[in-house]
């Protein structure tokens, strides 16, 4: 009896998930198409710069009115830089590891687009893609994500890096002085 339920179980569900399968591999050539590994790539090189840039300008500004001996300044930024670069590469081992591009498709990308867009505006997608303004956009779009990048951290980053440490270092004082109460 379970065998024969199950077996009508199987016959309901297989055609469900054979729908489900062109969505997928129409998902994945959308993203192959569209460059989205590359672009993938090229976030985690713009996030990693992002983070190295700050840090050395947070060591910077740290250092700064310290009346600290200049060539002992010196040597302690390339011991912050090197370590900072340690940090940023065992950084990017780390999200390779923990986030491959093929489990970003896989258990995130798949799901959302399928959830997002019918099988007709997936083809659309591709179709605009493979067009020659797609094709521009798709060549046009690391460019479009560095630059902005870049005028956001002129534009931004440093007001936000110093109202961050104004407020690192108010809740630490905070912290500090509830601790000191106990």
């Amino acid at each position: 009896m379970k065998a024969v339920w199950l077996a009508a179980v199987l016959q309901l569900v297989a055609p469900l998930a054979a729908a489900q399968a062109p969505e997928a591999a129409l998902v994945r050539e959308m993203l192959t198409i569209s460059g989205a590994e590359k672009q993938y790539e090229q976030m985690q090189a713009l996030m990693l710069e992002s983070m190295r840039a700050g840090f050395s300008k947070g060591f910077a500004d740290a250092a700064r009115g310290k009346g600290v001996d200049p060539a002992k300044h010196e040597k302690a930024q390339a011991i912050a830089d090197r370590h900072m670069q340690a940090l940023m590469q065992d950084f990017s081992a780390e999200m390779r590891r923990a986030m491959p591009f093929n489990r970003l498709v896989e258990e995130i990308y798949v799901p959302l687009y399928q959830r997002n867009f019918t099988r007709d505006e997936l083809a659309a997608m591709i179709a605009f893609l493979k067009s020659p303004a797609g094709r521009k956009f798709i060549d046009a779009t690391p460019r479009l994500m560095q630059e902005s990048v870049q005028i956001i951290n002129q534009r931004f980053t440093p007001e936000l890096m110093k109202s961050m440490s104004n407020l690192g270092q108010q809740r630490m004082r905070q912290m500090v002085e509830e601790l000191s109460r106990l």
